[in-house]
């Protein structure tokens, strides 16, 4: 489970939301003053870390871990498109914790990769038995 490297990539998914979540100017620390539409974003990402480590745990269902692993990139592309929405491109350019977004999806995107890597070579040796 450690020391397959798509644990490590979805690992540093789940920290890169979860500092989204925390770090921002709509953190969910701050709970007073603020509108809904500022914990939209902040609730998803951290639903979807949670998510992240989840798949660190599934690692015996390989095609179960593929399969959300691709429901959590249109998650994450899903809250970047709803700031964008609501809050403009401008904002979303404003502060450096907006690129975690992308970090996180791309690190999401590369655990998947390898993941379909393993069920491949997984299927191959099963083969040549």
């Amino acid at each position: 489970m450690i020391q397959r490297i798509q644990t490590i990539y979805f690992f540093i998914a789940a920290v890169l939301l979860f500092v989204f979540a925390f770090f921002t100017d709509f953190n969910l620390l701050e709970l007073v003053n603020k509108t809904i539409n500022l914990f939209i974003p902040a609730i998803a990402s951290v639903v979807v870390a949670f998510f992240s480590v989840v798949i660190i745990l599934l690692f015996k269902n390989r095609n179960f871990q593929s399969k959300l692993s691709a429901f959590l990139i249109l998650l994450v592309i899903a809250i970047i498109a709803y700031f964008i929405y609501s809050f403009g491109i401008k904002l979303f350019y404003k502060e450096w914790t907006f690129y975690l977004l992308p970090a996180a999806m791309l690190s999401i995107f590369l655990g998947k990769q390898n993941v379909e890597k393993d069920e491949k070579l997984i299927r191959s040796v099963d083969r040549l038995r």
